[in-house]
């Protein structure tokens, strides 16, 4: 009865403030082939030829450069393309215009651009770092998973992102990755750029099981949109919930490395001067998270797994309806809307109490696309400055809400596309890279596999694993 009561005063507080507002990879080889297939029958034998130095790109007098002719292949395991070998009668409206500002952009820049699939994501990798320490790189952008990237980049065989044609904080033409590129820093200065944002985790609910159990079933709609989606507020639903229902069920693997974001903490940090990485499980940010965590288990909020249930025994039990709530990503929207017959929405995960208020701190971690540091500065500028008109999106698709369009169609209701979505989970200034994932043998496992015990000593399995996590990060920075 009293936890009701807190959440009537805490839901009529928030209306009020909201009527207030309305107001106002190493190689074991360093075999570098002569020729390379990609597996669709085409032969790859100009890997690499260099430039002579070519005038700096938007100094002539109709404000456009001239890259000499270059031809500029991208390494990737996904996709062939050539716009010269292109028929654009059998492209779909949107592949064409793609096509056509492709061709334009290589017509006026004077420049040609291939993506060629080397093989499968692990060869892309040793294609790379073999032909890269020969000094004569197999391509001219690579695109590597973080891990790749670190084991390049500690060797200096990535090039700064500095020149010219750098500008990372206009996402006017591409919708740049700005934390994970702020993770590429070496001197302050980026070594790689990744561009999207398909959009962080949040926490999904059952609206039909909250008002079951006396709550406002819009109520984490408006606790998140007054700031005050928090730990204690999350705590107070789920413990209400719990009285009738289990609160909550997922992964612990999954929900601390969330939890441990939305307390603007890191499992790894890093040193964008030095660009070395360090263990940042001691931090006081991160142990709160930890013991926030550990007491979903204590409090007895979370639905256990049963012995013989699947590893995804939760989204069974959150379709069916037997749990209030579970961790996710926006992607798998439209597979709840189809199976989950009640109403539902979708929040940010909520804030820490060491959160940059009122900011629902994500994870991100995509793939990198990186310069072998073998090109000169020059050409490194040229090539970046090639890939950004080549990457742009084509005018008339550049609606920057037209993710919104599809995302209101996979989710129950507006509010968790206009709101958690747009203000949130989409929010480029939320995202906190995962730094974890750029280090080699390093997991978090080590950690969550030990939570969700009964009489968890926290302080214990982070005493207990820093030393061969200290070596693990030690190891990366060499």
């Amino acid at each position: 009865m009293k936890a009701k009561k807190t959440l009537l005063i805490a839901a009529l507080f928030i209306m009020a403030l909201l009527l207030a507002s309305c107001g106002a990879c190493n190689a074991d080889t360093d075999y570098v082939p002569d020729d390379v297939d990609n597996g669709h029958g085409t032969e790859i034998d100009n890997y690499y030829t260099s430039q002579p130095p070519g005038p700096v790109v938007g100094t002539n007098e109709n404000g456009a450069g001239n890259l000499g002719g270059m031809e500029i292949i991208i390494a990737t395991w996904w996709s062939d393309y050539d716009t010269a070998t292109i028929t654009p009668g059998d492209l779909a409206p949107q592949e064409r215009a793609i096509w056509e500002m492709r061709t334009a952009a290589e017509q006026q820049y004077n420049f040609r651009i291939r993506e060629v699939n080397m093989g499968n994501e692990a060869e892309v990798i040793e294609i790379a770092a073999n032909s890269m320490a020969e000094g004569n790189p197999a391509a001219h952008i690579f695109a590597l998973p973080p891990l790749a990237f670190t084991q390049l980049n500690v060797r200096g065989l990535l090039a700064p992102l500095d020149g010219y044609t750098t500008n990372f904080d206009d996402n006017s033409v591409i919708d740049w990755n700005i934390a994970l590129i702020n993770a590429t820093k070496t001197n302050n200065v980026p070594h790689g750029w990744a561009h999207g944002l398909a959009g962080g985790d949040g926490i999904f609910f059952n609206m039909r099981l909250l008002e079951e159990a006396g709550i406002d079933p819009y109520l984490p709609f408006n606790l998140q949109l007054a700031g005050a989606w928090n730990w204690h507020n999350f705590m107070e639903i789920a413990h209400q919930l719990s009285e009738n229902t289990w609160a909550m069920a997922g992964s612990v693997t999954y929900i601390l490395p969330r939890m441990v974001a939305a307390n603007n903490a890191a499992f790894v940090g890093r040193d964008p001067e030095a660009g070395l990485f360090y263990n940042a499980t001691g931090s006081p940010e991160f142990m709160e998270a930890l013991a926030f965590v550990q007491s979903l288990h204590d409090e007895g909020l979370v639905m256990p797994q049963a012995e013989y249930d699947p590893w995804n025994w939760y989204e069974a039990a959150f379709l069916e309806g037997r749990v209030a709530m579970r961790p996710g990503g926006a992607n798998i929207a439209a597979h709840i809307n189809a199976n989950l017959h009640d109403p539902w929405g979708f929040v940010a995960f909520p804030l820490g109490p060491n959160a940059s208020m009122p900011h629902y701190h994500f994870t991100t971690i995509d793939m990198i696309f990186a310069i072998p540091n073998t090109f000169t500065p020059q050409e490194v500028d040229n090539i970046l400055f090639a890939w950004q008109q080549w990457s742009a999106t084509p005018e008339g698709f550049d609606d920057t809400n037209e993710w919104m369009y599809a995302a209101l169609e996979d989710h129950h209701t507006h509010r968790s596309v206009r709101e958690t979505m747009a203000q949130h989970t989409r929010n480029h200034a939320n995202a906190l890279p995962m730094m974890h994932a750029f280090i080699p043998g390093l997991r978090v496992d080590d950690i969550s596999w030990a939570l969700w015990q009964d009489d968890t000593d926290i302080s214990a399995i982070i005493e207990n694993m820093r030393p061969s996590w200290d070596a693990i990060i030690g190891a990366a920075n060499q």
